[in-house]
């Protein structure tokens, strides 16, 4: 229960703050018109603002008169101040202030490494170490070939689950990973490898395909990071989405693109690899289209494995409205056109025709629009499908 008890008592916190930025005493961070101002996460906080002596002031008597209210009281001296664009002396000298620490990027919060490049191997080194140290406590050679069987696929193959889920882990360490746990499964030991008497693919492929379900950890990470995707088609309204709709743009989700590098286009990425290398298609995640008040008619996929814009360039560039959404473009009598002058080639007048026999007849008018899936006829999002799709095309076996 203290968990929960703690996060109602922080509640108090959270309202402060807000009160605060609403007020314009504490000047938050604005990120197109999207405002970012704390993040809470158990008995972690970080405060997100503009570089200001008056802020840190600000910030620092709200948590006095916080520990005043509610008995809790904020270390300073395990707390950190980050200054993004500041000279280091700067940083220094705010952080003897106050009595904090002063930190630069990059740096780490909830054991993920912010600000750092995950191409890079040394960011990988504690997921690395975990299974290595984790290996070292195992007496293989005690354990039935069951046990170890067990143990990979139950403990070290959730191992480092939080990093999976947020970075693109490089083709090393996936090797690196995959033989740590295949020298575990054979009894290897430092001193002294054993013969692989049967290729590790053939253990990390599912037992549909003739293996034994391991699964293997690349396919994992890939899965792990398309499921950003669905929560963000599916809960458009927290924080998170509006931060990446406002630095990428609102189809940034449904049609798969990042207007910047940066974690988002390495998520991208890694989506668009697991479209190429699955029976994953591009549809996978689509409209499913109701009364078409909230499907936009062009750019976002809803009838095809990709927008309209993108199948029918010509007559997207013809339409009057180009952010029209289906309603717009059909009423009781069918579908209805606003082109900024008339169709007159025979090819345009193709396209249309096209475009017609690809449309439905008629739309559902009681419900709003929303976003599934389709892939095995299950309605829910499901990791261990996505998995199972790349392991099968990636692990074929002979």
């Amino acid at each position: 229960m203290s968990p929960f008890l703690f996060i109602i008592a922080t509640e108090g916190l959270h309202v402060a703050v807000n009160n605060l930025v609403r007020r314009g005493l504490f000047k938050c961070a604005n990120i197109n018109q999207v405002q970012v101002s704390h993040l809470f996460y158990a008995d972690d906080v970080m405060l997100v603002g503009n570089w200001s002596k008056p802020n840190l002031e600000v910030i620092s008597k709200a948590f006095k008169f916080f520990y005043y209210i509610s008995g809790l009281k904020i270390n300073f001296e395990k707390s950190s101040i980050i200054g993004i664009g500041v000279e280091i002396g700067e940083v220094n000298q705010m952080a003897h202030e106050f009595g904090c620490k002063a930190e630069s990027l990059p740096f780490k919060y909830l054991g993920i490494p912010i600000g750092g490049s995950p191409k890079r191997i040394a960011i990988w080194k504690p997921i690395i170490s975990k299974f290595e140290k984790r290996r070292a406590t195992w007496k293989a050679n005690m354990l039935s070939i069951g046990g170890r069987s067990t143990l990979i696929s139950s403990v070290l193959g959730s191992l480092g689950i939080y990093f999976f889920s947020i970075f693109r882990m490089p083709k090393k360490v996936n090797q690196l990973l995959e033989s740590i746990c295949s020298s575990f499964f054979w009894g290897s030991l430092k001193q002294k490898r054993k013969l692989a008497w049967v290729k590790w693919g053939t253990f990390l492929a599912s037992k549909d395909d003739g293996g034994i379900g391991f699964g293997s950890i690349d396919a994992m990470n890939q899965a792990l990071l398309y499921r950003w995707r669905w929560r963000a088609l599916d809960e458009p309204h927290i924080i998170w989405v509006k931060v990446l709709q406002a630095i990428h743009g609102d189809d940034c989700f449904s049609n798969l693109y990042a207007k910047n590098k940066g974690l988002w286009h390495s998520i991208i990425e890694s989506i668009k690899y697991t479209h190429e290398n699955s029976n994953l298609k591009l549809n996978y995640i689509s409209r499913k289209l109701r009364n078409g008040s909230c499907t936009k008619f062009w750019t976002q996929a809803w009838c095809d494995c990709e927008p309209l814009d993108v199948k029918f360039p010509r007559l997207a560039a013809l339409d009057l409205d180009k952010n029209c959404v289906v309603s717009d473009r059909h009423d009781d009598s069918g579908w209805i056109w606003k082109w900024r002058r008339p169709i007159r080639t025979t090819r345009e007048i193709e396209q249309v025709n096209q475009l017609i026999s690809m449309l439905p007849s008629n739309l559902v008018n009681e419900d709003h629009d929303k976003w599934g899936r389709s892939f095995s006829g299950k309605s829910y999002f499901s990791i261990v499908e996505i998995r199972k799709s790349i392991d099968h095309y990636c692990l074929m076996l002979v």
